[in-house]
């Protein structure tokens, strides 16, 4: 149990650093509209973040829901507020 705890951590904490490298792989715009994402990307909750991160790296929702440690609707939930934050932030920035 409490090595699952820690790869959780272990996992969150290198999030952060993967997310980043991979969206900036994904992204082959602009610098200006590569920054506005990351700034919109840096500014969705933890929970948003994580799961469209995990999602973009190919896990599937039964897996993010696993890692989570929540039901794959709320996955579902977090992934769609996600892409709508991170869209509404980028038209704003158009």
């Amino acid at each position: 149990r409490e090595m699952r705890y820690w790869m959780n951590y272990v996992a969150k904490a290198a999030l952060s650093t993967t997310m980043m490298q991979l969206m900036h792989s994904l992204l082959s715009a602009e610098d200006a509209t590569n920054d506005d994402f990351h700034n919109a990307l840096k500014r969705l909750p933890m929970e948003q973040k994580e799961a469209f991160s995990l999602q973009q790296e190919g896990f599937s929702l039964a897996e993010i829901s696993h890692i989570c440690h929540v039901p794959q609707e709320t996955i579902k939930t977090r992934l769609r507020y996600a892409k709508e934050k991170l869209k509404k932030a980028l038209e704003e920035k158009q």
